[in-house]
């Protein structure tokens, strides 16, 4: 066992905007992660919140927070987060789909087990983020690859 293993950090990965593009590049950092599920999810979505360190663009709305997460059985990752996320979002479609392909590329990349990802906002699922994209259902991680 190496001490990193110990310490609990790992290599994750977290996908932002390009700027003046409408794709998503990739960051990789090192970053100490607990070892229950929840806390691993929440350092994953706290580090891709914070925005990215190299010249990407920050898809969440200033403020933004996950306030809970829970994986099922059956790999579906619920993320629950604060209102900001909804009445933050400025943008057109093009902008929440990048914001949604950027939280599941980032959960099938982190964790491995997950397949869908579900959006709620205060403990309930919601129809829509920005008005584009339906949200309600479990949006499956391989319709976003």
């Amino acid at each position: 066992t190496s001490a990193s293993e110990l310490e609990g950090i790992r290599a994750l990965s977290h996908y932002y905007g390009v700027p003046a593009s409408d794709s998503l590049a990739v960051e990789h950092r090192d970053v100490v992660v607990k070892d229950r599920p929840a806390d691993q999810v929440r350092a994953i979505y706290r580090e891709l919140v914070a925005g990215p360190g190299e010249d990407h663009v920050a898809l969440f709305p200033e403020g933004t927070e996950l306030v809970n997460a829970y994986l099922t059985p059956r790999g579906t990752l619920y993320l629950d987060w604060n209102r900001t996320l909804v009445q933050g979002f400025h943008g057109g479609s093009g902008r929440e789909r990048l914001l949604l392909e950027s939280i599941v590329r980032t959960a099938a990349e982190n964790l491995r087990e997950v397949e869908k990802v579900a959006i709620l906002v205060g403990g309930n699922p919601i129809e829509t983020i920005g008005g584009h994209y339906d949200v309600l259902a479990p949006l499956a991680v391989s319709e976003w690859r």
